[in-house]
């Protein structure tokens, strides 16, 4: 039996088509995804994808990450549970949140007079630069 978990409200499910999945090595095997494989998934907005991708595989439990489209991903194999996550702009791997938190983080330690060297137009235009790509 395989079990599917999607977090995603029905309109998020149009603007969150597109995802990162994982297999995930620690869930796999117990649990929901006894006798197999267990895959998350992070649901973002496409322009985020290539973000959230780095952000998923500095995960130590990650094997097999890949971007998909959700409207048409259906697990192959040996696959027992999926659970799609939702990456809006609270989600620790949102591009935005990353920003916010690098700022909060590093700016505070530098000196005075290189506080004015934040990171938000680089990691806007690192968004950005995304979106034209897809």
């Amino acid at each position: 039996m395989r079990t599917f978990q999607d977090d995603r409200t029905e309109a998020q499910r149009a603007t969150h088509r597109y995802g990162v999945a994982m297999t995930d090595a620690f869930m796999s095997g117990w649990g929901g995804a006894t006798g197999g494989a267990s895959v998350a998934v992070w649901a973002c907005p496409v322009e985020w994808l290539d973000h959230v991708e780095r952000q998923v595989r500095q995960r130590g439990e990650a094997r097999r990450v890949r971007q998909l489209d959700l409207k048409t991903y259906r697990p192959k194999g040996n696959v027992k549970h999926v659970h799609v996550h939702v990456v809006d702009d609270t989600h620790p791997y949102s591009p935005i949140r990353h920003c916010q938190r690098v700022d909060s983080t590093f700016v505070k330690e530098l000196p005075p007079a290189l506080r004015s060297l934040k990171s938000e137009p680089r990691c806007g235009a690192d968004v950005t630069a995304s979106a034209s790509q897809h």
